[in-house]
């Protein structure tokens, strides 16, 4: 249901097959609208601040059903109830020892992509010395 006619017709538009191509990433996008919404993700830029705990995000609907009091996820090891599904997926990590995202200079590997952000930090010289080896 859509309050509007305009509404109703944004929305067909995004089961059309006609799609505007990322040029990042080649993501196919229903409008020109959504293509501008979707760059923001490459652009690293986060101009979407949340009032509730005041981090920044580059799409704020995801992150504020973390403030829900409504948890429908459940873990089946431990109890823990997430209010999104993805925030149980990376949650069971804790339990099944998965670690997807792997440091591509040392053998460390990640529950989270954030820690392994955090953690090439710690190899920012490394990074240098290995870009000025494929320039010489």
């Amino acid at each position: 249901m859509f309050p509007t006619e305009i509404g109703l017709k944004v929305h067909l538009k995004s089961h059309s097959k006609e799609k505007i191509m990322c040029s990042e990433c080649g993501k196919g996008l229903s409008s020109q609208g959504a293509l501008k919404r979707h760059m923001i993700i490459h652009t690293g830029e986060r101009p979407y601040k949340c009032s509730e705990c005041a981090q920044s995000f580059n799409t704020l609907s995801s992150h504020l059903t973390t403030h829900s009091v409504i948890k429908p996820f459940v873990c089946g090891v431990c109890g823990k109830a997430c209010a999104r599904k993805e925030h149980l997926k990376v949650h069971m990590r804790t339990h099944n020892g998965e670690t997807p995202y792997q440091c591509t200079f040392c053998d460390k590997a990640f529950t989270q992509s954030h820690c392994l952000k955090t953690h090439m930090k710690s190899h920012q010289g490394e990074e240098q010395s290995a870009v000025d080896k494929v320039k010489t």
